[in-house]
């Protein structure tokens, strides 16, 4: 019993200590936009190589609708969306594998409502869902600040997404 309750209690230490934000400057934590319409290169590392997309994502009252396009013909590949139904995905070519759409929302939500903190000069980081998001540079100004970098990373490994925002609206999006 005893060393159960010391084995407890280290793991305790262990988490304690994992949790802090070693070398971290302090500043604000800063949360994207409730409402935007971004407009984006999206660029997809595995170990086979990279893939390009292009990309529009729409968030409004929480919910998010992303729609990739192939980078040459600007034809759309993939759009999911998430609402009161759940979560929606049309592929529009054959090859997308099933779930893909779900799996994008998914991260794009978990995203959306994380709390970034300062990591460097311009730099804010933060964890959800076993993925790390790191935002660098700033597009769209004072009145809807919007990271023109995003890089994402599982925790675990796996493919090394990179997001260059080239376009950014906080105005209402149209329904």
């Amino acid at each position: 019993m005893r060393s159960r309750l010391a084995s407890l209690a280290l793991a305790a230490l262990v988490c304690a200590a994992c949790s802090g934000r070693p070398n971290r400057p302090d500043g604000p934590a800063w949360q994207l936009p409730g409402s935007y319409r971004a407009n984006q290169v999206v660029h997809v590392t595995t170990p086979e190589g990279t893939l390009d997309f292009l990309a529009s994502v729409v968030r409004r009252e929480g919910d998010v609708e992303v729609v990739l396009f192939d980078p040459a013909l600007q034809v759309p590949l993939l759009r999911a969306t998430s609402g009161p139904g759940g979560i929606a995905e049309t592929a529009f070519v054959d090859g997308v594998p099933p779930g893909n759409g779900r799996r994008l929302v998914e991260l794009i939500q978990t995203m959306n409502g994380l709390r970034f903190l300062p990591e460097g000069p311009a730099v804010r980081g933060a964890t959800g869902s076993g993925w790390h998001f790191t935002l660098t540079g700033s597009v769209g100004g004072p009145s809807c600040e919007f990271p023109g970098r995003i890089s994402v990373e599982h925790r675990l490994g796996g493919p090394r997404i990179e997001v260059e925002t080239t376009e950014v609206d906080c105005g209402a999006p149209a329904p």
